[in-house]
């Protein structure tokens, strides 16, 4: 044992590993290979083909083992310099051979030599002593199939099996237009829904009955023969019980609501399968009054409705023409400042002055004539923005802009020729025009008169 201590052992080839002068090698190969190669009793941890390396000459006990084979020991002579080569026939310990079965489909019992095995493919048949052996597959509705298998000793015979069907049944396919169909056979729910097979049925006839809402439940006769599927499609008769509406509307882009449902459609558009009868409508278009209205539904039958002519939400009043007079010359009988929610004119002295939010001043030296915010009269509080449009038609629809946007002053000329865009002291949009004026002679003050648009709608600028 001391001996064996002291080999050094590698994993080298006899033409890889040059012999140490003082140490001999010896090259071990097995049948067959990947046996264990013990030295003296001990594990060299190496297996076959290898190498055992640098040993003292003299004689050694080498014993070779492999798993289902016998432990084959032999004496081995090692020479100094030199390489020992052994090579051995392993004897197998292994009496049996095993059958490895698959079938397509799986599941078939799996029958050797008559007897059941309680097994099902796939599977292996293990531990058969070697020869010939007749295996018999078995699966329901399909043919017993019978085979002859070799068992080799040691080895594993595999064998793979399609299974013939044995057909006695047949299929119907269905399919209908539209899909969807209940199928009913002999006046059976099957559960199922067109498309779809219903399998394995007995030769003969069948009654099918196909069921779908709103549509004629429809009944027909199917052959089915053994291994065959009969194909079957049917277009179903639509029962009518709805109708359309077509509806338009001036402006376009209104939502559609029915019977206070929104239909996510907006005009023009046609609403499809409203029930027969008689419903409400309701047309919604922002910066419009909702309009409702009643129509009947004929089944069948698109119904025209419109135009239908939406009426705007917008609330203004016009007012004037009002004549104003300039504060240099007038008098406190003349009305110099105007109220623009009232459409009044009041004088800017009058115990109604506070109401004013625009007046006609003029300087005493008679040189500067424009109408401004009633602020920068003395004692009046009330601050009016202007901005002067682009127009001269006070009629032209156009909105007027944001107070936050444009240039916005206090005052106008009296002499100007377009439009102007009023914001006044209460946040209310106002749109007026100069449309005449005179006087401006001693004695005839100079007046202007004005008519303007005012929206009832605190921050509405709309105009159309």
């Amino acid at each position: 044992m001391a001996l064996v201590t002291c080999v050094l052992l590698l994993s080298c080839s006899e033409e890889d590993n040059p012999v140490t002068p003082t140490k001999g090698n010896i090259f071990i190969t097995s049948s067959p290979s990947g046996a264990q190669i013990w030295l003296q009793g001990v594990n060299t941890t190496q297996v076959t083909p290898d190498t055992l390396m640098n040993i003292t000459p003299g004689s050694y006990l080498v014993t070779l083992k492999l798993q289902n084979y016998e432990d084959t020991t032999f004496t081995v002579s090692v020479t100094e310099g030199q390489i020992t080569s052994k090579s051995v026939d392993l004897i197998s310990t292994v009496t049996t051979g095993s059958i490895y079965l698959t079938s397509i489909p799986s599941g078939a019992e799996i029958w050797l030599n008559g007897v059941n095995t309680t097994m099902t493919t796939p599977d292996t048949a293990k531990n058969l002593v070697p020869g010939s052996y007749d295996v018999t597959l078995k699966l329901q509705d399909y043919i017993d199939t019978t085979f002859t298998v070799s068992v080799t000793l040691g080895q594993v015979t595999s064998k793979n099996i399609t299974l013939i069907q044995i057909i006695n049944t047949g299929s119907i396919y269905l399919t209908s237009i539209p899909s969807g169909a209940e199928i009913w056979l002999d006046g059976v729910n099957t559960t199922m829904t067109t498309p779809d097979t219903i399998k394995n049925l007995t030769p003969g006839n069948y009654d099918v009955t196909l069921k779908l809402q709103n549509y004629s439940d429809t009944t027909f006769t199917v052959s089915v023969t053994a291994g065959q599927t009969t194909s079957q499609n049917v277009t179903l008769v639509l029962i009518v019980t709805t109708g359309n509406i077509y509806i338009f509307s001036n402006p376009a882009g209104a939502q559609i609501w029915i019977d206070g449902v929104n239909t996510l459609q907006t005009t023009p558009d046609t609403v499809k399968n409203i029930d027969e009868g008689l419903h409400n409508v309701t047309l919604k278009l922002e910066e419009y009054r909702d309009t409702t209205f009643a129509f009947s539904v004929t089944a069948g039958q698109t119904n025209i409705i419109g135009p239908i002519v939406l009426i705007s939400d917008i609330n203004t009043t016009l007012y004037g023409p009002v004549r104003i007079f300039e504060t240099a010359q007038s008098g406190p009988s003349e009305q110099q400042g105007l109220d623009l929610s009232s459409g009044i004119a009041y004088g800017i002295t009058s115990p109604q002055a506070y109401l004013i939010d625009i007046y006609y001043y003029t300087d005493a030296a008679g040189t500067t004539f424009q109408i401004q915010s009633a602020d920068l009269y003395p004692n009046l509080v009330r601050v009016t923005d202007f901005l002067v449009g682009s127009g001269t038609n006070l009629f032209d629809g156009y909105d007027s802009p944001l107070r936050n946007t444009g240039t916005w002053t206090d005052h106008i000329s009296d002499r100007e020729d377009n439009y102007v865009f009023l914001y006044d002291h209460d946040g209310h949009y106002s749109k007026l025009k100069i449309v005449n004026w005179g006087g401006g002679f001693p004695g005839d003050p100079a007046w202007v008169e004005v008519q303007w648009y005012y929206n009832n709608t605190v921050l509405d600028e709309r105009f159309q």
